[in-house]
């Protein structure tokens, strides 16, 4: 990813606006192209409602409270970064859709290829409450929707989906361009590779993890914790 060539609008995600635009100030000069847009973790699920659909994001962190901010990321990780329905189940849902976007260029990483992997339960246009659990009658736990922003629920019903065992995934999924962490909090919470900027006019650069650990997925919510 080269930042300087990257135009048009970009999400500056931070936990609050005054963080969101500390971040956004700081890094003018990695996308000079770019228009940054500062604003909440809700403010930016909603703007993905647009019919221009997701634009990319950078996730903020205060810098000031690492304990905070690694919840808050985390958080923002597992609402926003839902990956692409694998290939397979991406060409079924061609069949029953007139109108889909691009397929992701890559492919979202798996283990394996399961069962799972390429059966899911298409849910088109806004998903709350009472149609998610009306959803849970269907043996299907990958959940497929046009992008985060469609699914309209409050975290202790996302929590209690996530334990339903529903994974989701996206027929637009977000670009995730990396994390604006002054302190190191992100650590661990993304995959090998996220770019991330310590701080004004700081040089930009990837996570580097152990051997073992590159390539593979970002932890869960419950693995990251331990």
């Amino acid at each position: 990813m080269d930042a300087q060539k990257i135009e048009g609008e970009v999400a500056v995600v931070g936990s609050g606006r005054q963080p969101a635009r500390a971040a956004a100030a700081g890094l003018r000069t990695s996308f000079p192209r770019a228009r940054l847009l500062p604003m909440t973790l809700s403010e930016y699920l909603r703007y993905l409602c647009r019919p221009a659909g997701p634009i990319p994001v950078v996730f903020a962190a205060v810098g000031t409270d690492a304990a905070r901010d690694r919840i808050f990321l985390e958080r923002a990780r597992d609402r926003v970064l839902w990956p692409a329905p694998a290939p397979d189940l991406y060409d079924a849902i061609c069949g029953v859709l007139t109108s889909l976007p691009p397929r992701p260029r890559r492919p979202r990483a798996r283990l394996s290829g399961t069962a799972e992997d390429a059966a899911g339960l298409l849910l088109e246009g806004t998903v709350g409450t009472e149609r998610a659990r009306a959803a849970l009658a269907s043996p299907l736990r990958q959940w497929v929707v046009e992008h985060p922003g469609k699914v309209r629920l409050p975290e202790p019903e996302l929590t209690r989906l996530r334990e339903e065992g529903v994974r989701w995934v996206a027929l637009s999924p977000v670009r995730f361009l990396g994390v604006a962490d002054p302190a190191g909090a992100s650590r661990g919470l993304f995959l090998a590779g996220t770019w991330i900027w310590r701080g004004s006019g700081a040089p930009v650069r990837p996570f580097s993890f152990s051997k073992e650990r590159r390539g593979s997925r970002a932890p869960s919510r419950r693995s990251s914790r331990r």
